[in-house]
């Protein structure tokens, strides 16, 4: 079937197969691109999808030729799923998270494709996420970045956006991850440590990554930080917020 694009402890360590994503080879297959030139006109090419990232997707055409489109002119990508693939997608809209992320390993280790692993890979960050599984969602997640720094899934991050964490989600690896030297993991480490009482350690974390080179990076760092300034808050921080929120990655 076409797509269009536009804690379970029974799981697999699924991270430990992201690592392999980018080195992954694809397979023939007819996807479609539809999207719009400078000009306004809107332009469709057949052919393999060979990468796909936030910034562009790479489609090699009949004549072998690889042709490249921003990710902002992209109206439309259409390509074949695997049967484990469809069904995951289909128990994760339902609201069957063990399931689904089930499924999804399953599809992943069938899957040939590299961008559509990185795909299945933030599936299943989705779902243990939505089982409450906040470690193995990060896990996951910094796999899929670490392999692709401009994978286009950033949206998916497991950040947490209230006050009231669970404590079992307090136990995670985020002490070990504030000194990561990865942006992502430290900036994931402090999301769930500013709700515990390590909230000092986790704010000097956000303020120094408000000035990382990734503009996702220094955004997220900023909306982490509007937790603590909410009691407090009037009328132009509520409307300065929205507007730099609309300016985020969509999820």
């Amino acid at each position: 079937m076409k797509h269009r694009y536009g804690g379970n402890s029974n799981l697999v360590p699924l991270w430990s197969l992201v690592c392999v994503l980018v080195a992954t080879a694809g397979v023939p297959g007819e996807d479609r691109v539809r999207w719009q030139n400078d000009r306004g006109e809107r332009i469709e090419w057949r052919g393999e999808i060979v990468a796909y990232t936030a910034r562009e997707v790479q489609l090699k055409n009949a004549a072998g030729r690889v042709v490249k489109a921003s990710a902002d002119r992209l109206l439309q990508v259409t390509y074949d799923r695997s049967e484990a693939h469809q069904q995951a997608d289909a128990l994760l809209a339902a609201g069957e998270f063990d399931q689904a992320a089930e499924k999804y390993q399953a599809a992943f280790r069938e899957e040939a494709r590299s961008w559509v692993k990185e795909e299945l890979a933030a599936s299943l960050v989705r779902c243990q996420m939505s089982l409450n599984q906040p470690t193995s969602a990060a896990k996951i997640f910094l796999a899929i970045v670490t392999e692709n720094s401009e994978s286009r899934f950033w949206p998916v991050i497991p950040l947490t956006w209230t006050a009231d964490v669970p404590a079992d989600a307090r136990r995670g690896p985020w002490n070990d991850w504030l000194h990561d030297k990865r942006p992502a993991a430290r900036l994931i480490a402090a999301s769930w440590l500013w709700a515990g009482n390590q909230q000092a350690e986790a704010e000097t974390t956000l303020r120094e990554l408000l000035r990382d080179e990734s503009a996702t990076v220094r955004q997220l760092a900023a909306a982490q930080q509007w937790r603590g300034q909410i009691v407090r808050a009037n009328v132009a921080d509520v409307e300065r917020w929205d507007a730099e929120w609309r300016d985020m990655p969509d999820d």
